[in-house]
């Protein structure tokens, strides 16, 4: 399994972790993103088959501000790039209303973010 988490200048030196309560290879530890920096922590382990609970920690213990997004768990070794859900994208397609400007160019809004572009 492969996690990733963009961490945003965390106040101390941050990393994804992922733990089970399996009694062999149940810890795993991401790259440190040093306090005030900001990245991707990712990490990578081999899931025990025998476990009943999972932790996945963003930090290192210590108490910190920090901001992530763009996490993701992924079957297998390779972190792909962070992207929305099919069911999200639907959404806002379903949403997005298409409007013609009086110059000719279009507007596309769904309710949080505008488009404008010329024909």
């Amino acid at each position: 399994m492969t996690m990733r988490a963009w961490i945003d200048k965390p106040t101390v030196d941050a990393r994804l972790q992922a733990w089970t309560n399996a009694s062999n290879n149940g810890y795993a530890v991401g790259n440190t993103i040093k306090a005030g920096q900001s990245g991707y922590s990712r990490l990578t382990f081999k899931v025990p088959t025998s476990f009943t609970e999972w932790n996945i920690p963003i930090g290192n213990g210590k108490a910190a501000e920090l901001a992530y997004k763009e996490f993701k768990v992924e079957k297998g070794t390779i972190a792909t790039p962070w992207s929305p859900a099919p069911e999200d994208t639907q959404y806002i397609v379903d949403n997005t209303q298409m409007n013609r400007l009086q110059d000719g160019s279009f507007a596309a809004f769904n309710g949080y973010r505008a488009i404008y572009f010329r024909q």
